[in-house]
């Protein structure tokens, strides 16, 4: 460095997402990450059976969270755009073949609610993913669960390739987490009232236009 000259600031390399079902989570995790604009995350891709008529109209109108104010757009038949990102959109049902290892993907977003298990979620990783974190409840005691203000402190980035956070565990172990700071839980019972994925459709389909 010569004597006097400003040092050169580093870039940080993003971690590149995809979203694997761009249902009610996976729009909703997107509307979040294009909110913050110092994220370290960049979602690049998007797996979902409705092409990108279907991704891009769900997405600015969305029935529960109101018109996105980004400007959403189609630009091919392959690629949406999102206040001038683009984003790919693709459409296939067997994970084993989705272009993670090409794409460079760091991070899945399994929203689908059907890989929920270790060697489903898995082949997210067999086609070339680094991490897979499962929004759904998953079946087996091999994928731990990372709640931030809870228990982040226990993850370990070289161990945890499948991990899970979904909505339901984040609200309930963050109020027994806050909870239990003075008072002792002997016994829980939680009741989630969840909307039915047959009757979503009826509102937030395509159709509803």
């Amino acid at each position: 460095q010569t004597t006097g000259s400003a040092p050169k600031a580093q870039t940080v390399a993003k971690l590149k997402v995809a979203i694997n079902s761009f249902g009610r989570i996976g729009r909703n995790f997107l509307r979040c990450w294009h909110g913050r604009k110092d994220s370290p995350l960049d979602v690049i891709v998007v797996n979902d059976s409705g092409g990108v008529k279907n991704a891009s109209h769900l997405l600015k109108y969305d029935s529960m969270l109101g018109t996105f104010k980004a400007d959403v757009k189609i630009v091919d038949n392959e690629t949406i755009s999102v206040d001038g990102k683009h984003i790919k959109v693709i459409s296939s049902r067997d994970p084993l073949k989705l272009p993670w290892a090409e794409l460079g993907i760091d991070i899945v977003i399994e929203g689908t609610g059907v890989f929920v298990d270790g060697p489903g979620a898995g082949k997210h990783i067999q086609a070339g993913a680094s991490k897979v974190i499962i929004t759904a409840p998953t079946k087996g005691a091999d994928i731990p669960t990372y709640v931030v203000g809870v228990n982040e402190q226990d993850y370990s980035h070289e161990v945890a390739n499948i991990i899970r956070s979904a909505q339901s565990i984040v609200f309930y172990l963050c109020f027994c987490k806050n909870f239990t700071n003075d008072f002792c839980i002997i016994h829980a019972h939680m009741l989630i009232v969840c909307e039915r994925s047959v009757m979503a459709i009826c509102f937030v389909g395509l159709k509803s236009r």
